[in-house]
Formats: C-alpha cells, sequence, structure tokens
C-alpha cells in the first residue's frame, strides 16, 4: 500500500476548484464496454440523472452509449460500470410538437419522442449535465442534490411544448407495476415498481414527487396509446397492460426556462415529498454549484503529479469510485428493508453493494479516504443482516440478488477492523461473519 502512494506521488492537500473539476471527464466510460453515465449526481447519492439512449443491450446497461446519436429522455437512477442492467426509473423528455408516447426506434426517432443530438452539445461535469436536442430545439440541463434531480429545459416560442414522463420504459426489463397522479396545476407524483437484477426474487418499487416552475397550461395521462387529456390518474396493474404516463403542455416564449424538481424516496410518497425539502428554491445555478462544491470536497482528498492525460485518468476513477455505493435512506434517516418494512437510521444507509467487486479495492480505498462513510456502510449491512438474517452479496435498493460466489461483506467488515475503523457492532459483525462462514443453507432472497 506504501509503494502504490508513493509510485503515484499522492499527498493529500488541496487542489484548486476549477482545476480538479476539469480533470474529470465523466465521459469516459460510456463507449466501449464501460457501462458508465454521463449525468448528474452527488456523491454517493440517491438520485443519478442522466440521459439513456437505449434501454436494452448488454452495452446499456448504464442507459447511455456513446455510439448512439439519439436521446429517449432524461431518468433518475443509473447503475455505473455493473456488469448487469436496471434502474432506468421515472423518465422526463421535453418536446416540441405533436404529442407522442412512445420513444421510437433508434434507427427512426421521428417515430417516437425521442431527439437526435450531437456530442458536440454535450457538456459533462460531476454534477452537471448538458445537451441540445436538435428535433425540438430544446436545451437540457440536468443537476441534482442528494435525494433530488433538478431539470432546466430552455424551449423555442411555441404553443406546443410538452413534458413527458414515461413511467413504463426502463433499463434492462420494463416496470411491472406504475401508478401517476398530476396534482394540482404544478406537481405529478406516482411510483414504479420493477427489477429483477441479477435474479433478485422480487422487483423494488420507488417513489416520486416532481414540482415544476410553472402552472400547467394542459394536462392528461396516457395508457397504451391512448392519451386521456384532463386525466388526473393513471395504474398500471400488470405488464400484459403496458405504457403509462403523464404529460403536461405549455405555451412557451423564446429561450423560456421551466425547471422541474424531482425527488425520489423509496419508504413512500411522503418520503419523497419530505426529500423534496433538500432544494427548497428554483434555483438551478444555486443547486449546480452545491454539487460542484461537494465533488471539490471529495476530490481535493488527493493530489497526484503527472501529465494532464494521467490526471485526467486518475481524477475520473476516483470520480466514479465515488458514485456508490447510494444513499439509500431519506432525509429524515428512514428507509426500506429486504423485510419490506420501513426502519429508521441516524446515520446514512446505503445500497448497491457490489461486493464481489468492491472488497478488493474500492473499500480498502473507503477506509482510507472515506472512513466515516464506509462505516456507516458496515452499519448498512448489519441493518440488513438484522432485518433478513443474512449479510448481503450483491444488494440493490432493498432487494438481495443471486449472483456472485463468496461471502465478501466479511472482507469489507474484517479489512476496516483490521485498520482501526471503529462505531459499528463488533460482536454483531462477527456472528454475520461466522453464519456466512458456517451455515450452508443460505435462503434464495
Amino acid at each position: 500500500m506504501k509503494s502504490f502512494f508513493v509510485s503515484l506521488m499522492l499527498v493529500f492537500s488541496i487542489i484548486s476548484p476549477a482545476s480538479v473539476l476539469d480533470y474529470v471527464d465523466p465521459f469516459i466510460g460510456t463507449g466501449g464496454h464501460g457501462h458508465t453515465f454521463p449525468g448528474a449526481t452527488v456523491p454517493f447519492g440517491m438520485v443519478q440523472l442522466s440521459p439513456d439512449t437505449d434501454i436494452k443491450g448488454w452495452d446499456w446497461c448504464s442507459g447511455y452509449h456513446y455510439s448512439d446519436s439519439s436521446i429517449m429522455g432524461f431518468s433518475h437512477t443509473h447503475l455505473s460500470g455493473t456488469g448487469a442492467a436496471d434502474y432506468g426509473e421515472i423518465r422526463i423528455m421535453p418536446i416540441v410538437g405533436n404529442l407522442k408516447t412512445l420513444p421510437g426506434p433508434k434507427d427512426d426517432p421521428d417515430r417516437g419522442y425521442r431527439s437526435r443530438f450531437r456530442h458536440e452539445t454535450e457538456i459533462a461535469k460531476p454534477g452537471y449535465y448538458s445537451v441540445f436536442l436538435d428535433d425540438y430545439e430544446i436545451l437540457a440541463e440536468l443537476t441534482a442534490s442528494t435525494r433530488v434531480g433538478v431539470h432546466r429545459y430552455t424551449f423555442p416560442k411555441t404553443d406546443e411544448a410538452y413534458i413527458i414522463l414515461d413511467l413504463y420504459h426502463r433499463i434492462g426489463d420494463m416496470v411491472e407495476k406504475a401508478w401517476v397522479k398530476v396534482v394540482g396545476n404544478d406537481e405529478i407524483e406516482g411510483y414504479i415498481t420493477g427489477g429483477h437484477f441479477c435474479g433478485a426474487r422480487s422487483p423494488h418499487t420507488i417513489y416520486f414527487v416532481a414540482k415544476f416552475s410553472k402552472p400547467f397550461e394542459e394536462f392528461g395521462t396516457w395508457k397504451v396509446f391512448r392519451i386521456e387529456p384532463g386525466n388526473r390518474k393513471e395504474k398500471l396493474r400488470s405488464r400484459s397492460d403496458p405504457f403509462v404516463g403523464a404529460y403536461v403542455r405549455y405555451s412557451t416564449e423564446e429561450n423560456e426556462k421551466i425547471i422541474i424538481k424531482v425527488a425520489v424516496s423509496y419508504t413512500g410518497i411522503e418520503g419523497a415529498r419530505k426529500n423534496l425539502s433538500e432544494v427548497p428554491d428554483w434555483d438551478f445555478d444555486r443547486v449546480k454549484k452545491e454539487a460542484f462544491a461537494a465533488w471539490v470536497k471529495e476530490l481535493n482528498k488527493i493530489e497526484v503529479e503527472g501529465e494532464i492525460e494521467d490526471k485526467i485518468k486518475f481524477y475520473t476513477a476516483l470520480y466514479h469510485s465515488f458514485i456508490a455505493p447510494n444513499i439509500f435512506s431519506d432525509i429524515d434517516g428512514k428507509y426500506i428493508g429486504p423485510d419490506d418494512k420501513v426502519h429508521s437510521a441516524d446515520y446514512p444507509h446505503y445500497t448497491v453493494f457490489s461486493l464481489w467487486d468492491t472488497f478488493r479495492a474500492l473499500h480498502p480505498l473507503f477506509v482510507l479516504l472515506q472512513p466515516e462513510r464506509n462505516v456507516d456502510m458496515i452499519k448498512s449491512l448489519l441493518d440488513i443482516y438484522d432485518q433478513s438474517g443474512w449479510l448481503p452479496k450483491w444488494y440493490k435498493a432493498n432487494r438481495f440478488t443471486n449472483c456472485m460466489i463468496g461471502t465478501h461483506a466479511d472482507s469489507v467488515i474484517a479489512d476496516a477492523y483490521v485498520k482501526g475503523l471503529e462505531g459499528f457492532d463488533l460482536q454483531k459483525a462477527y456472528k454475520a461473519m461466522l453464519k456466512n462462514a458456517t451455515k450452508t443453507s443460505r435462503m434464495f432472497l
């Protein structure tokens, strides 16, 4: 370990905010088989607000691939760097012209609501993403707090400015259940149930509340191919009854901006509504500035010497290292456990534990750079043990998955203990690890 740090000439110091962010390129890993996303998130955030160019195929595990030339919308949850697909929930797409309810194929974007774009118009920084949607002449900008995704769309002059919420299409497999409700003239709420990531026995449910900066001039829902103007509620009960969503319409002046704040939660609509308090106003630039500051704080923990190209590789890798695990508890500390009951903690509860990947290097890195978070992550693993009877192997949302061998949570806990981290229940951890080592009748969770 010492030679590793010496060879890279790493020292802990402070780098100027402008320079350290300039060394991060979120597009690295979005081509080839990298499976990363370029969108907006804060360190370990619950929300990963990012463009989706496709939702099927192994190279679209994150919903985005650099080889594509059209975007089907911006969804609020994404996995980074995984070898299997999931998330891509609560997709929003701004359009101009005729209302459409399906994204359409990549080889013929005009058949759906997706839009062509050019990489020359994309900007991606830690906590911020923007792109110009060529088909609609809309500038799309995204930023995020921990639990809220913030959209800013700059429209042309038109009487047909639509914003679509597609609750059916997600990454990997489609939604199994969904519900949407238009509240008043500036809010939409709902939930989505879906996802059998790597053999998960049952899907998870995510809830949301979306607030709009401008009152709707028109609204409605759709189900299958039936558009219902003025309808406030719609429900999808099974996959045999697909395609559900909602839309709103505006008349806009040239360069008029409409902002949407979307808070998510896994405990319920009220949890999402409480989480919305993270962004109490409509100051998109303030949220972006705070996201930048959060990333500067984390990336400043290491200074590396070398050529610019090497610094970009290093800081982009460090950036990707601080995306997950993701905070899973609401702003009030509540979270949903694997037992489908709501629990509460006075520390952040985490999810997305790809432990067979991360026990080798990521958690040992957290011991050095994120010791308090690593302790909270171990507490989260022990929470999962309390509520299910087992430490997880690969855990996403509040679901076990049944992939990969070994019991690598043991390594994460043991490594932290021998390196002096404290603050978690050592006796409980030992009991959980002993069960992993001695019991062969692990349940199918």
